[in-house]
């Protein structure tokens, strides 16, 4: 459950896990566990009835897929900027103003663009300090955690020095 870069001259492609492997794991692993204690007590005649056997396995079959294909996606590509984890965030290249680079908690402070009454998007996965954050036209600054952040950055200034 490695992150994925692929780069093509100025496109960019990289997809992290939200869930770390060994978090993962230990979901997984406490969820069937859970469901295995309810069918042991239900043939037990503990107190347990089947339908709960059956609304927890049904719980299992949904979480575990759903948390294993839950990624942060970056995407660059045909003059747009896609972010996101199940909504891609779209924004048009020429809509980045500045771009920085540095941890994601200093990053989140926004400190030194000086913009008021702004929204902020920010899409980070558990584990990755280093970040990316883009200022937008419509005052929305879009903060995403990436394993390169150098290659990301000079992707997104190619573009702000082009206009």
């Amino acid at each position: 459950m490695n992150g994925i870069i692929i780069m093509m001259s100025t496109e960019y492609t990289e997809i992290e896990d939200i869930f770390p492997r060994t978090t993962f794991l230990i979901l997984a692993i406490t969820l069937i566990a859970a469901d295995v204690a309810i069918l042991a007590c239900t043939l037990a005649d503990i107190g347990t009835s089947m339908w709960q056997f059956y609304i927890m396995t049904l719980i299992v079959i949904l979480v575990i897929p759903f948390c294993y294909f839950l990624k942060v996606r970056i995407v660059i590509e045909d003059g747009t900027l896609n972010a996101g984890i199940l909504r891609m965030f779209t924004v048009p290249l020429d809509h980045v103003i500045d771009v920085k680079t540095g941890d994601i908690d200093i990053l989140r402070n926004y400190s030194g663009w000086g913009i008021k009454k702004v929204r902020f998007k920010t899409f980070a996965c558990p584990g990755i300090d280093s970040a990316v954050s883009v200022k937008l036209k419509g005052r929305i600054v879009l903060t995403v955690t990436t394993n390169d952040p150098e290659v990301l950055s000079r992707i997104l200034m190619e573009n702000v020095e082009a206009e």
